[in-house]
């Protein structure tokens, strides 16, 4: 079974983030086919002008490249890659239309990713203490409107 370790590639769900610290070689090795559900057209171009068949590939393709960015939803006029295989049909969904695609993919994958025990402290604006930014992602994925906040939200200093 595959751990996917990683957290927001980058567009707007959670900001702040540094594409670096979320991702591992163990997202490079999620099935971006079988292990992740696509609920709809989620070809995307990247400011490399490929088009990338769904979140998935993009949020691979973005943490080899972490200056990469979403240069917009649909397709560039570049090369498509990967495949448009039928989704999986036992992964829980979330709804796509506003999130990080990289968050869609950490919040999809099955089996849910583990996190490790760094001590990264992250607010949310839940007012609780997150142990680092996977454990917050996590939550995330049970709570869509959780932003982060400055580690002096939570400690009220």
């Amino acid at each position: 079974m595959i751990e996917a370790l990683f957290f927001i590639a980058g567009l707007a769900a959670v900001r702040g983030a540094n594409v670096a610290s979320l991702c591992t070689t163990n997202l490079q090795q999620l099935n971006c086919l079988t292990e992740y559900r696509v609920e709809s057209d989620e070809r995307v171009c990247g400011n490399d002008g490929v088009t990338y068949t769904n979140f998935c590939q993009y949020a691979q393709a973005r943490c080899s490249h972490p200056n990469m960015h979403l240069d917009y939803i649909g397709s560039c006029t570049g090369t498509v890659v990967g495949s448009t295989n039928p989704p999986a049909t036992t992964m829980p969904t979330v709804p796509t239309t506003t999130l990080d695609p990289a968050l869609v993919t950490f919040c999809t994958a099955s089996p849910r990713p583990t996190c490790s025990q760094e001590l990264a402290p992250v607010c949310g604006s839940d007012m609780k203490l997150y142990l680092n930014k996977c454990e917050f992602s996590r939550a995330f994925c049970n709570n869509n409107s959780l932003s982060s906040k400055d580690l002096s939200f939570c400690t009220g200093s």
